[in-house]
């Protein structure tokens, strides 16, 4: 027949099924923002896959999908790099001044 059960246990049925409503309602709400995270992701990721440019599509990548500092994004490009130089360049996919 499985598991006992007392009169304790038994007026426990309504608090666990608000319970289990509630943790519904939260998987439901986190599996919504979790698809809109998704889609942005790959907005970003299709948004830095179509710059024209390979040398700023590569520093957009090493900045802002590998989370890369200047100094590693310069390190990574290359000696005829600087830390500024790759920021200005980056700064340049914005039309922002340096």
């Amino acid at each position: 027949m499985g598991r006992n059960f007392d009169k304790q246990d038994l007026g426990k049925y309504p608090e666990i099924c608000r319970e289990v409503k509630a943790l519904k309602k939260e998987v439901r709400e986190l599996t919504l923002k979790c698809s809109q995270k998704e889609a942005e992701k790959r907005a970003i990721e299709k948004f830095v896959s179509e710059i024209s440019d390979e040398n700023l599509r590569r520093i957009a990548a090493l900045r802002a999908l590998q989370g890369l500092t200047w100094a590693q994004v310069a390190a990574k490009m290359g000696y005829k790099f600087s830390e500024d130089s790759v920021r200005k360049r980056y700064e340049k996919i914005f039309g922002e001044k340096a």
